[in-house]
């Protein structure tokens, strides 16, 4: 796992690239888990084996044309319609390895429901793919309907999905983000898969996580300064307490060698009962901006929870309180797995070390949908 900024890859290109599904014979029905939607599974088409993470909640995978994927996210819906889309689009439209489609932005209605659809191409390990995306807002949440094809299959997946949006239906209104207001004025989150929850400090809103599980900011409060935390969620095949201590060291061989960084302080806690370590540092942005942050690493139940904590260095003190106070109240539904947390180590001198590349590209192919975003400020 690598700690700083995770680059997850893309789920609908490692269908593309692998061979995660076997052929049906006929459509079945398609009723998601805490039954917010469902729709018709197209004939051919079979769940996918790839492991799937919030805010992916399902993915198909056809027989034929070999690897012609779709997936369904859901998110909390903290924008319009409309400025959620055209940020969407902006965002994989025109990227470094991206092209806009053909038809921009068009409107149609999925569930009952306004939508908006886009599409563009893309290229990964020297194919060329092209994918459409459907945004829509049912309640307090907000579904994107992804269909990724090799350029020359892109017609044929379309064709055999269209009973997909055809009987899509909402079947509640599907929010994901806090609920059961506290006296304080906090709010307890519950995450929409079952695995924690944690109390929300108040005056903190839930934003648009991008690549990250969730992320709430303070900016009510603040103005157009972002006090923010964020988490990100991850698989891993490992559940060794070396590796959960390796990818520690890494961590911290990072923040060492990377000079935009000083570590303030580093200690092993726990977080929901499970052994957890945590990272209080400052950074230096690109602009000179220097800010505050906190890393909080654990594992648990075949998970890695990577906790985000950043403001700026004079905001510190009076959010710490608060934050400290999520940290304490986040419990995990199942049992903790027994992970034995390095130690933290002698305190030394700082080190002039030479720069090197802060987070070397990943081996597998470059990211794509899901959405995500820069996470640029302190991360």
């Amino acid at each position: 796992m690598r700690f700083g900024r995770i680059l997850g890859i893309s789920v609908m290109l490692m269908m593309m690239i692998g061979a995660f599904a076997v052929p049906v014979a006929a459509a079945t029905t398609y009723t998601d888990s805490q039954q917010r939607f469902s729709f018709t599974v197209p004939n051919g088409y079979t769940p996918t084996t790839a492991q799937l993470t919030a805010p992916v909640v399902v993915g198909f995978v056809a027989s034929s044309p070999a690897g012609a994927n779709f997936t369904v996210q859901v998110r909390d819906a903290t924008q319009t319609l409309d400025a959620v889309t055209a940020e969407f689009q902006k965002r994989y439209a025109t990227g470094a390895d991206s092209q806009p489609g053909p038809n921009g932005i068009t409107s149609l209605t999925l569930g009952g429901q306004p939508a908006r659809q886009f599409d563009y191409f893309t290229n990964a390990q020297g194919t060329r793919f092209h994918i459409s995306q459907i945004v829509v807002i049912n309640g307090k949440a907000l579904y994107i309907l992804t269909f990724t094809a090799q350029e020359g299959d892109y017609d044929a997946l379309i064709g055999q999905t269209s009973s997909v949006l055809s009987s899509f239906t909402f079947l509640s209104a599907g929010a994901t983000g806090p609920s059961a207001p506290i006296s304080d004025g906090s709010a307890v989150y519950r995450d929409a898969q079952g695995r924690f929850s944690f109390t929300v400090p108040i005056d903190f809103q839930s934003v648009d996580p991008g690549d990250a599980a969730l992320e709430f900011d303070a900016r009510a409060l603040n103005g157009t300064l972002a006090t923010y935390f964020y988490l990100y969620v991850d698989s891993r095949e490992s559940s060794t307490a070396p590796s959960f201590n390796a990818d520690v060291a890494s961590q911290r061989d990072f923040l060492i060698t990377d000079r935009k960084y000083t570590i303030v302080s580093e200690q092993a806690i726990t977080l929901g009962g499970t052994p957890a370590y945590r990272f209080d540092v400052t950074k230096t942005l690109d602009s000179g901006t220097r800010v505050r942050s906190v890393f909080v690493f654990a594992y648990h139940s075949g998970m890695n929870y990577q906790f985000v904590y950043v403001t700026s260095p004079s905001r510190f003190d009076e959010y710490s309180g608060r934050m400290q106070a999520l940290l304490s109240s986040f419990s995990f539904s199942a049992t903790p797995n027994p992970v034995t947390p390095p130690s933290a180590p002698p305190a030394s001198p700082p080190k002039p070390t030479p720069a090197i590349p802060a987070n070397p590209p990943p081996s597998a192919p470059p990211p794509s949908p899901p959405p995500t975003d820069g996470h640029d400020n302190g991360r």
